[in-house]
């Protein structure tokens, strides 16, 4: 288990996410019962009821999804009840949010004055939609959040050096998001900035420049996580680790 130190420092958040240690946690890529078991260890070691869980099951599109009461326990042991969205946001003490990433940022928005929280799960795809400044406008409206009051925390992701693709996949994917986050790397390879691009989404969309914190774990480097990116390069076995954050009660 692996805990971001500027979420640790936030006393009204509980958090924490898994690694390979912890099991792959996706049903897509493991035995049910065996995914069910290392979801329910995972949780345990961060004393967190199943219960009090709400997952998600992401599109890669632009779904925000408010979560109550009602909504605890959905997705946990049975996959057909994942919430099917992006991100999920939540002003319920002892309720926690749940993510499955390989890669893609997670990312946390959270607001102490109005205690209104989400968990954001940041694509390429979903962030040439400029899903960031999306997710602070739900927290506008929803919470009535102030943009200069909410506070983001990006956890493991891959990073700028290891997340590189030839030009042409740049250009099929019809990326233009400039010099400063689509980089030259090479031998006609493009590295691509997603941290840096989500960053700049949010300080346009009013988020203090002081009020973002992107941790410093590569998933695509570092074997403690999973990553779809470096499965793929080294053939390594495919797993998703989770992203769990909660305020608490």
């Amino acid at each position: 288990m692996y805990l971001m130190p500027e979420i640790s420092a936030e006393p009204r958040l509980l958090h924490g996410f898994s690694g390979t240690s912890d099991g792959n946690l996706a049903f897509r890529w493991g035995e049910p019962e065996k995914v069910r078991s290392g979801r329910l260890r995972f949780l345990s070691g961060l004393d967190v009821r199943p219960e009090d869980c709400a997952a998600m099951s992401v599109e890669h599109g632009l779904r925000i999804a408010r979560v109550g009461e009602g909504d605890r326990g959905r997705g946990i042991t049975e996959a057909e009840e994942m919430i099917s969205a992006d991100a999920l946001s939540t002003d319920r003490p002892g309720i926690c949010l749940f993510l499955l990433i390989a890669d893609c940022l997670p990312m946390v928005l959270w607001d102490p004055e109005r205690g209104a929280l989400a968990l954001a799960h940041m694509s390429w795809m979903n962030t040439d939609k400029d899903f960031a400044r999306a997710a602070v406008e739900h927290m506008r409206k929803e919470y009535d959040c102030r943009p200069k009051d909410i506070r983001v925390f990006v956890g493991p992701s891959i990073r700028r050096g290891s997340y590189v693709f030839p030009r042409e996949t740049i250009k099929e994917r019809g990326l233009d998001w400039g010099a400063g986050y689509l980089s030259d790397a090479g031998g006609g390879r493009i590295a691509v900035d997603l941290a840096g691009k989500n960053s700049s989404q949010l300080r346009d969309a009013g988020i203090l420049p002081g009020n973002i914190a992107v941790d410093g774990c590569d998933t695509g480097e570092d074997a403690r996580f999973f990553s779809h990116y470096r499965s793929r390069r080294t053939g390594e076995p495919e797993g998703r680790f989770a992203a769990v954050v909660g305020i608490r009660p």
